[in-house]
């Protein structure tokens, strides 16, 4: 369990809880949202990100990073 102010992340269960609510997100969110978590502290680049979220050869649309973040927001 990760704990980052108002958010408790479950890697173990892929869940997460805001102000112990459970957020409801797709698999892709959560990903985004763990690799941001790992990262605390850092700037990430959206190369960087795609790069942990997709595997080689994967086509990654141009703003699919993007759109996943602004859900996240």
């Amino acid at each position: 369990m990760i704990r980052h102010g108002e958010l408790e992340v479950d890697p173990a269960a892929r869940t997460v809880r805001r102000d112990g609510k459970l957020v409801e997100m797709s698999p892709r969110e959560f990903s985004v949202l763990w690799v941001l978590l790992q990262a605390r502290g850092r700037v990430l680049s959206r190369q960087q990100i795609e790069e942990h979220l997709y595997s080689w050869g994967t086509a990654v649309e141009s703003n699919a990073v993007e759109v996943h973040i602004h859900h996240l927001r």
